[in-house]
């Protein structure tokens, strides 16, 4: 699924602008462009600026290149240095590099994968999940300063940001700047929602290896293994709309809004994403 590269700001017509896997550069990594999103006042978001995705530490030679045919200024990694260490970003040289890890130093996704064995799992980790998120905006949120102060910065386009599986640092990072440019709420969930359908082969293949994995452990056939456990793992490496609606309580609860949260809860000011706006709108 990798779609036509361009590192030149350009518009996309109303099929463009509808069409989902577009945006999708490079499957394996949940490698995305940001870009072709129209605002609530009908303007674009200009693609060739601006994406998003996990780790790009096991591309081949073709996705390698395709990579590299971003063209990026900067590459914003938001990982924990272990998730670094184990899958070093390649990097090309003449761009900056930004490490700002904006979790806290324990793997939270780890944590919840204690609940696999629970009857109620996919529950259980899902809410966890939501709790996750809002502390995003409670705990963490001025972990992200550094990320936006970048990213909102018109000098250091074209930017990825990216984490490990590019759905929930990531998803976060990109739900916010389409929101605060004012991309519609319900356009701005399917975004964050796409990473499920873009992940969907990696993710099966990992709920078929947990399968046979639980299989050999018990000494029975993998047919034995029940859905139910297997789809509290899918539930794991997904993500959920309750997660961006956390955020969105959070913000609402806790800022008002979204630019009073970019403004008190980052230090970012209008003037900021004026620039910004008027350099990625069209």
């Amino acid at each position: 699924m990798v779609s036509k590269l361009s590192t030149k700001m350009k518009t996309m017509n109303a099929a463009d602008d509808a069409s989902k896997t577009d945006r999708v550069l490079l499957a394996l990594t949940n490698l995305r462009d940001q870009g072709g999103y129209r605002t609530a006042d009908g303007r674009l978001l200009r693609t060739g600026l601006l994406y998003r995705g996990g780790h790009m530490a096991e591309l081949d030679g073709e996705q390698q290149a395709t990579y590299e045919r971003l063209g990026l200024a900067t590459i914003i990694d938001l990982r924990r240095q272990d998730e670094i260490d184990q899958r070093p970003t390649p990097t090309f040289g003449h761009e900056t590099n930004l490490h700002c890890s904006v979790s806290d130093g324990d793997s939270a996704f780890a944590q919840m994968a204690g609940f696999l064995d629970d009857p109620d799992a996919a529950e259980k980790i899902v809410a966890a999940g939501s709790g996750y998120y809002e502390r995003i905006i409670t705990h963490n949120l001025k972990r992200f300063t550094p990320v936006f102060e970048t990213l909102l910065n018109p000098d250091h386009l074209p930017a990825l940001f990216h984490c490990t599986a590019g759905k929930d640092r990531t998803g976060f990072t990109g739900a916010a700047i389409l929101t605060w440019l004012g991309v519609p709420d319900d356009v701005v969930m399917a975004d964050f929602l796409l990473s499920n359908e873009v992940r969907r082969p990696y993710m099966e293949r990992r709920a078929q290896e947990l399968r046979h994995q639980l299989a050999g452990k018990r000494g029975v056939d993998p047919s034995d293994i029940t859905e139910a456990e297997v789809d509290a793992f899918r539930t794991l490496l997904s993500v959920n709309g309750s997660y961006l609606q956390a955020v969105r309580d959070a913000v609402a609860r806790d800022y008002g809004d979204w630019h009073e949260m970019r403004r008190t809860g980052l230090g970012i000011d209008d003037s900021t994403l004026d620039r910004f706006s008027r350099a990625v709108l069209v």
